[in-house]
């Protein structure tokens, strides 16, 4: 319980950053708006063939087609929004724009990083579909793979946005930060992705009262449904936004930089501490 106190704590703190700045916002909402156009392009041609011919390949060579791009693009926006973010931290303002630009810059290596990271998500897909290991076997060996892979690679994209680092050296980077640094990056992750799945189920059951009390007015039932759609949007752009932030904040202090007042020296003490794990991981 500890540990989940901190997180949770560094997750308030991260959701400062965020509030203080809800320009922030602009960064996630325009990445998940150019990953609806890549699945637009991708998957909607695939799935009408699919109807038509009764056959899952159109699909699965969508999956193939669209990945890289997919994963293109999350790295894109957010190495910009490390970069405005770290700004933000250091008391200078940097615009979206000017982050966007810098994310543009530094193309080449994201384009390279990028391209590690679609092989590896393919691999551990394709460990589901080898005989040896298919079905439940498959799953778990795909997942506890992902999982170490997540972590070794927590700190990628901050490395190669902050200290201009390239492909394999970006992802040593990382992986050195990770066994000098045992954290609790998957634990304040997933203590933000819980905070705001609860609140979006409140939301949810409350909207679902008002709806019913006001289910006779069409007029009154259409603008619920509005603002329904508008706070789940805004939940999910600000979940990415907070869990990215929270990185970045993991990664400065890790790395020996300053951080706002918001953020407690003894909740990062608590959640970037020595590794004690050995092995591949440990050193």
């Amino acid at each position: 319980m500890t540990k989940t106190r901190h997180a949770l704590r560094l997750a308030r703190a991260s959701w400062t950053v965020v509030r203080s700045d809800p320009w922030l916002l602009a960064v996630p909402a325009l990445s998940a708006i150019s990953i609806l156009f890549v699945i637009a392009i991708c998957f909607v041609p695939a799935v009408v063939l699919t109807v038509s011919d009764h056959s899952q390949v159109f699909v699965l060579a969508a999956v193939l087609i669209a990945t890289y791009p997919l994963t293109l693009i999350g790295v894109f926006f957010r190495f910009a929004f490390v970069i405005v973010v770290s700004e933000r931290m250091d008391d200078r303002h940097l615009s979206i724009g000017q982050g966007l630009a810098k994310a543009w810059r530094g193309r080449d290596a994201i384009v390279r990083w990028s391209l590690i990271a679609t092989c590896a998500a393919l691999l551990f897909r394709a460990l589901r579909q080898i005989p040896l290991l298919g079905g439940v076997a498959g799953s778990i060996a795909s997942a506890l793979l992902g999982i170490a892979w997540g972590a070794v690679t927590f700190f990628v994209v901050p490395v190669i946005a902050l200290e201009d680092l390239r492909g394999r050296r970006a992802l040593d980077r990382s992986a050195e930060l990770f066994r000098e640094r045992w954290g609790l990056e998957v634990l304040g992750v997933a203590s933000i992705t819980g905070i705001f799945v609860l609140g979006t189920i409140v939301g949810a059951f409350v909207m679902t009262i008002a709806i019913a009390a006001v289910h006779t007015s069409t007029v009154a039932v259409i603008v619920l449904v509005l603002v329904s759609v508008l706070g789940l949007i805004t939940a999910i752009l600000a979940a990415t936004a907070v869990q990215q932030t929270f990185g970045v904040a993991l990664y400065r202090y890790a790395t020996g930089r300053p951080l706002p007042p918001s953020f407690s020296a003894t909740d990062l003490q608590a959640a970037v501490r020595p590794k004690r794990l050995r092995g591949w991981l440990g050193g």
